[in-house]
């Protein structure tokens, strides 16, 4: 494969190794717009433009054909980000194959145009012969053939019986700088290879990581089960329901399905509300703790006009933390078409009007707002979740789904900042695959995770959405944590209250978590085990020593509060 500096030139071209050859400019069609005519392909020519002819295709050969028409011709394809420039290409040649010539014939014929696809200035007939012959004009002769052209067709036979099923087959056609040139192509001995960049998807850490506030502090998440949205009589709604579907969509899950009233006079929107705290001073909302707000909403829309967003395409979320207070805004947030998961990270919001508040202490209110047309518009709100950063003392779980178009094995190298934190080495792409992150060179407090993922070519890094906090070796564990682990190992004695024994009470002190610095758990010493989370983990020691995992404490408390924990 012939190589030219014509932008993108290889961008075109599927992932793999290819001949390359340096050349020079002397021939248009290689050289700018990084193909030969040969019609080996459709794309050679403006296919769809081509006239006179039946059962055309292209191949090896070139083009082959049968007129059908007594003015056949074909549409050579141009760059136009490179038009022919007339002052350095002239000279045209045509390798073409004829099997009679027609009576009255006038012969070949060179048109061509400074417009794309249209033509108006021709060259002199060239007369022609049956069987294969190379035909060979001087452009330059015409003093039409000049400035930029953007249109060159051939026209292999025109005459009043060019239309008789005359078979041809068009080689190829050179337009050069010197008569008779040809590209002298010398290949390079080492090939070129096109990679396709691997692709990676951080799955964990996630927003979904952390403790979430409704399952843990109120006991049930907010899975937008009947009575879950709270007071909807003050929300400008004129209906809702709890349903299981959307007809439009037919997706699976629980939704709360309102109707916004119509502005009232005077206001652009009909402001409606999804209060998911009101007046919520029995559990208020740590904001130093929950701070990653997610949640489904599907607002049917035309995503085709500009003008749905300029009317109310927008929602906001808002929250205060006692009746007194006034309470914040965000700026317009824009919604995007479908279902979607928005996720948010309260402590980077932007608010109108503008306030030094940030998202702090205790929350009593906490609303989102879905939309601001004024007229009413139906609207879906699923499962919400506000969630704390996921934290870890010494490790960290990083769960990657890793693929490759060629599939080169990839190399995972684990990072905060210029910090290695971990790596693996020929990973198999088009899987789900985990990697340890060794926490202990970073100090304490928030870090960014990024992964970095190569093959033997390329290589891409992500970030994930959240961050990780790192917590001090011998740091109690936090509160979310210490009610989300009781609330597991309440469980975990009551399916294997056999197994375990009687348990002591939950502490940090257990002589059998001496090893594992701030670690809580529960000590059954009649079997010899230890039930303990870490790092967001929980796990067991057995007797003898030995270490087991149980699972994710984050998942291990859904699985507890469906069973009633």
């Amino acid at each position: 494969m012939p190589i030219n500096s014509h932008p993108g030139a290889t961008a075109r071209l599927p992932p793999g190794h290819y001949r390359i050859a340096a050349i020079t400019d002397g021939d248009y069609a290689l050289s700018q717009r990084g193909k030969a005519w040969v019609f080996d392909s459709n794309s050679d020519t403006l296919w769809a433009s081509n006239h006179g002819l039946s059962g055309a295709t292209t191949g090896r050969s070139g083009l082959q054909a049968t007129t059908n028409d007594p003015d056949p011709f074909v549409l050579l394809d141009i760059d136009q980000q490179s038009p022919i420039d007339t002052q350095k290409y002239r000279y045209i040649t045509v390798d073409m194959t004829l099997d009679q010539v027609p009576a009255q014939e006038s012969g070949l014929l060179v048109w061509w145009g400074d417009q794309a696809g249209t033509v108006s200035n021709p060259s002199d007939f060239i007369s022609v012969r049956a069987g294969r012959a190379t035909y060979q004009i001087d452009l330059g002769r015409s003093p039409q053939w000049t400035g930029l052209v953007r249109a060159l067709r051939i026209d292999p036979l025109n005459g009043p019986h060019a239309g008789q099923n005359i078979g041809l087959t068009l080689h190829s056609v050179r337009l050069t700088q010197a008569a008779g040139f040809q590209e002298t192509v010398v290949y390079n001995d080492a090939p070129l290879h096109i990679n396709a960049r691997p692709t990676v998807e951080i799955l964990s850490p996630s927003p979904e990581d952390g403790e979430d506030y409704a399952l843990v502090e109120q006991g049930k998440a907010w899975a937008m089960q009947s009575g879950q949205v709270l007071r909807p009589e003050l929300s400008n709604l004129l209906h809702w329901e709890y349903t299981t579907g959307i007809p439009d969509l037919q997706p699976t899950g629980a939704f709360f399905h309102a109707t916004s009233r119509p502005a009232t006079a005077g206001h652009t929107e009909g402001d409606p509300h999804v209060f998911l705290a009101f007046q919520e001073n029995t559990h208020p909302i740590d904001a130093n703790t929950y701070r990653w707000l997610g949640f489904d909403l599907y607002v049917p829309m035309d995503a085709t006009a500009q003008s749905e967003l300029t009317r109310g395409a927008v929602m906001r979320l808002a929250w205060k933390s006692n009746d007194a207070d006034p309470g914040v805004t965000t700026d317009d947030i824009i919604l995007r078409p479908g279902l979607q998961r928005y996720w948010f990270d309260m402590n980077k919001l932007v608010y109108e009007p503008a306030t030094a508040r940030t998202w702090a202490d205790g929350v009593r209110y906490l609303r989102i707002d879905p939309l601001e047309f004024p007229e009413s518009r139906s609207f879906y709100v699923g499962t919400a979740q506000l969630r704390s950063t996921p934290s870890a003392r010494y490790v960290l779980p990083i769960t990657v789904q890793l693929d490759d178009a060629d599939g080169d094995l990839l190399n995972i190298r684990v990072l905060s900042g210029s910090t290695l934190l971990g790596q693996a080495t020929e990973l198999a792409p088009g899987q789900t695959h985990q990697v340890i992150a060794n926490l202990a060179a970073l100090p304490t407090g928030e870090h960014p995770i990024t992964v970095e993922v190569s093959d033997a070519w390329s290589r891409v890094q992500r970030t994930a959405l959240v961050p990780v906090l790192k917590l001090a070796a011998n740091a109690p564990l936090p509160p979310a944590q210490i009610k989300s682990a009781d609330r597991v190992f309440a469980w975990a004695q009551h399916l294997f209250g056999n197994t375990l024994g009687t348990g002591s009470a939950s502490s940090q002190n257990h002589a059998c978590l001496q090893n594992f610095p701030g670690a809580y758990g529960r000590n059954y010493a009649t079997s010899g085990i230890c039930l303990f989370t870490v790092d967001g983990l929980v796990l067991l020691t057995m007797p003898g020593g030995n270490l087991a995992l149980a699972g994710m404490l984050s998942q291990l408390l859904n699985q507890a509060a469906a069973a009633g924990f």
